[in-house]
C-alpha cells in the first residue's frame, strides 16, 4: 500500500472509474472513503477563505445551477 495507490483510488471514485479488486482493497484498508471527505471538507474551507479574503461573503443559494468540480457538486454562490 503506498500513498500514490491510495489517490489513485480516490481518483477513480472522483471520476467514477470502476474499481478493480485491488483498488477496493485499498479502499478499504487505506480508507480512501475519509480521504476523500476530509479532502471534500478542505476544498469547501479554501474556496469560502478564498472569497472572505476578498472582502465579500458567502452565501448559499440552492435555486441555482449546480457546477461540478473534482468530483464535488457545489452549488453556485451569491456574492452578497
Amino acid at each position: 500500500m503506498t500513498l500514490t495507490g491510495i489517490y489513485n483510488v480516490l481518483e477513480k471514485l472522483r471520476t467514477g472509474a470502476a474499481l478493480t479488486p485491488k483498488d477496493k482493497m485499498l479502499h478499504e484498508h487505506g480508507l480512501v472513503g475519509v480521504l476523500k471527505t476530509l479532502h471534500n471538507e478542505l476544498d469547501i474551507d479554501a474556496i469560502a477563505a478564498n472569497f472572505s479574503r476578498r472582502g465579500r461573503w458567502l452565501r448559499w443559494d440552492a435555486s441555482t445551477p449546480k457546477v461540478r468540480r473534482c468530483g464535488l457538486t457545489f452549488a453556485r454562490v451569491a456574492l452578497v
